[in-house]
């Protein structure tokens, strides 16, 4: 028997949790990097504290390229004598992994697959990964000629493959920090202020081969917004959903939702559903 599921997906928070005090309730919240604008300890904590009064029975949380300290290899590379404290990243990694945070639901996601199953017996595999392509000096991230999500013979030609947890064929949800690219004039959710386009055709490469229910992201703020794509058609399309939920700071769009009274049911292997989360 199937079993609805609510899921609340944010990005990009930067910090800013005042505003995001009430959000609905759900059954699984997924955040899908930069929790914070620096990475310090205290930021983090306020992460957890405002996620353990969100509503859901799981909150899934993978690191964006801001939040530096989690990232142990960037921190090794970066650290300032004197300045830095050499255990910061092994203590921002504890902060998520404390009982309080498990206690609560908290789960932070290393690269890779991972399986949940839920109290009212539903179940799903999400596949996670912070990283991102390389820009600003910023933490996880990979050079632009490298495929972190496909191994041969899946490569784009004269591509180089430093997968070492590629995206497997059977998952439901893909997260990852930064969005895939898609040479497609329909689809603008990768695109920056300057409409330039900003994700990985590597990462879309995978999600053409796996096909995933979902495939939520955030890191290009001006790219928020919800499409689809429908494999089944004989040239792949990119389809725009106009959201049904939303949350206004001022003027600024801070979510964008879409949920099953206002969208037809997906088809496993025929649709997929994009969504770029960024709040702010």
């Amino acid at each position: 028997m199937k079993v609805k599921t609510r899921f609340l997906i944010l990005s990009d928070t930067h910090d800013e949790y005042d505003e995001l005090q009430s959000l609905p309730k759900a059954d699984v919240l997924l955040h899908c990097g930069d929790l914070t604008q620096t990475g310090s300890l205290s930021s983090y904590q306020r992460v957890i504290d405002m996620m353990k009064q969100v509503p859901a029975e799981l909150k899934l949380i993978i690191a964006g390229d801001q939040d530096i300290s989690l990232d142990a290899e960037w921190w090794k590379r970066n650290l300032i004598e004197d300045e830095d404290d050499p255990e910061e990243s092994r203590k921002a990694l504890g902060l998520f992994t404390d009982k309080s945070a498990l206690g609560a639901g908290i789960r932070y996601l290393e690269e890779g697959i991972h399986k949940f199953v839920l109290s009212t017996g539903a179940t799903f595999t999400l596949y996670a990964s912070s990283y991102t392509p390389e820009s600003d000096g910023y933490a996880f991230t990979y050079a632009h000629n490298e495929d972190r999500f496909n191994r041969p013979p899946t490569l784009s030609p004269g591509v180089q493959s430093f997968a070492t947890n590629p995206i497997p064929k059977g998952v439901d949800i893909v997260m990852t920090h930064g969005p895939p690219r898609i040479e497609d004039g329909s689809y603008t959710l990768d695109l920056n202020r300057e409409s330039e386009a900003c994700g990985c055709p590597y990462l879309f490469r995978a999600i053409k081969r796996v096909k995933p229910l979902l495939h939520c992201f955030g890191h290009v703020h001006e790219g928020r917004g919800i499409q689809k794509i429908n494999w089944d058609l004989p040239e792949q399309t990119v389809e725009t959903i106009t959201p049904s939920l939303f949350v206004n700071k001022g003027n600024n769009l801070l979510g964008v939702g879409t949920t099953s009274s206002t969208a037809t049911p997906f088809k496993p292997d025929y649709q997929t559903l994009l969504v770029n989360a960024a709040m702010l």
